[in-house]
C-alpha cells in the first residue's frame, strides 16, 4: 500500500522565486518506488524511497525552470 506525504520547498532564479506546496502519494509499482503528484500529474522514480524523491525534486526543478522563462 502506498503512503502520502507533504512535499514543501522554495525554488527560484533571478527574476523568481516559486513557493511549491504539494501532496506525494508514495507506492511500489513492479519493483520500482514512484513519487507521484496528482496535482501535477508529474512523477519521480527510483530503486527506493530516496532515490524517488531525489528524481522527483529534478523532475519538479526542470517543470519550474521551463515554465517561469520569460520570451
Amino acid at each position: 500500500m502506498g503512503k502520502s506525504y507533504f512535499f514543501a520547498g522554495d525554488y527560484g532564479n533571478e527574476k523568481f522565486i516559486v513557493k511549491v506546496r504539494l501532496d506525494i502519494i508514495s507506492f511500489e509499482e513492479e519493483g520500482s518506488r514512484i513519487c507521484y503528484s496528482p496535482a501535477l500529474d508529474m512523477s519521480g522514480y527510483g530503486v527506493n524511497e530516496e532515490d524517488a524523491k531525489t528524481s522527483f525534486e529534478v523532475a519538479l526543478e526542470e517543470f519550474l525552470r521551463y515554465t517561469t522563462i520569460i520570451k
